[in-house]
């Protein structure tokens, strides 16, 4: 009965998710945005000088022991780098424009972010770590659409009292699904690179979030244009985009050792009851800052270790 009600609930789930304004979803994911024109005082691995506004740079120690590249959450790796004093043997390829999450073998080549990625882990023999989004769960269930649900095993009881009926994880998996097929397109075309997949972070508290989000002038604004503020938006049980991160994180998994890739995980120090541990959390709604990087180069020293 209960995987009926399920189903007949889900167009209207959708539909509510979609009334929200995506200005107001996507913008959650912006604040690392904000930080890449200080991207350009670190050192940088190349030979001249690259315009960070024009073409994908790299930024850190000029004799690095690992590559990173990828989406948004590749600041916690420049972070870290910075925290270190510039001595962590990291090297972040970053760019002004956002790095496109969308890729397709049959119509071309990837993204040139992606094959200069590629390219210099080959050149110089060097593990590349990729990121690979990490936001698809904010993007989508940060904010509290109604009807309200849940996904097993988070079934309550809920602090607010609202019921939130369970919807297949399967339906939930193909959203994400479909989200990932640029990291299926781009693992395609790694053919002897020593490539590694990053797990990405995991969600932060409730009061982490309205934080971050009372920090951000446009979503201040757009809150109030909905009739509400930072402190009253529906932000979703913590319990549920915790299930959430953790459907990414396992579809991550599955693609990586599609691909024959070693996939990093996220190690359980960095969370505290399900969320990012406080000190390793950037101001904002979504991301974590260098602490949380230099774990998961850790994690990666280790693996490369282990052989």
């Amino acid at each position: 009965m209960a995987a009926k009600t399920a189903w007949r609930m889900l167009p209207k789930m959708l539909h509510a998710l979609k009334a929200l304004p995506r200005a107001f979803r996507g913008r959650v994911t912006s604040s690392a945005k904000r930080n890449e024109r200080s991207d350009s005082a670190p050192k940088s691995l190349s030979g001249p000088k690259t315009d960070a506004e024009v073409a994908p740079q790299w930024i850190g120690s000029s004799d690095p022991a690992l590559l990173v590249a990828g989406h948004s959450h590749r600041y916690s790796f420049l972070d870290y780098f910075v925290q270190s004093g510039e001595t962590a043997p990291i090297a972040v390829l970053n760019q002004r424009d956002l790095v496109a999450l969308t890729s397709d073998p049959s119509t071309g080549p990837i993204d040139e972010y992606f094959q200069i990625a590629l390219a210099t882990a080959r050149e110089r023999a060097l593990p590349l770590g990729l990121i690979w989004d990490g936001n698809q769960h904010n993007w989508e269930f940060l904010i509290e659409s109604e009807p309200r649900f849940s996904i097993f095993p988070a079934i309550g009881p809920w602090a607010d009292g609202y019921p939130r009926p369970l919807v297949p994880r399967s339906l939930v998996y193909e959203l994400f699904r479909f989200g990932l097929a640029g990291l299926r397109a781009v693992l395609s075309n790694v053919a002897n690179e020593n490539v590694l997949l990053f797990g990405t972070p995991p969600p932060k508290t409730e009061e982490q979030v309205r934080a971050g989000i009372s920090t951000e002038s446009v979503l201040v604004g757009l809150a109030e244009k909905l009739g509400m503020s930072s402190s009253t938006l529906p932000i979703t049980p913590l319990p549920i985009r915790f299930e959430l991160w953790r459907m990414t994180q396992e579809l991550m998994s599955e693609i990586a050792a599609e691909f024959r890739v070693p996939f990093v995980r996220v190690p359980d120090e960095a969370m505290v009851n399900g969320a990012l541990r406080v000190d390793a959390s950037h101001p904002d709604a979504t991301h974590a800052n260098g602490l949380w990087g230099e774990m998961m180069v850790t994690q990666v020293r280790q693996l490369l270790a282990a052989g």
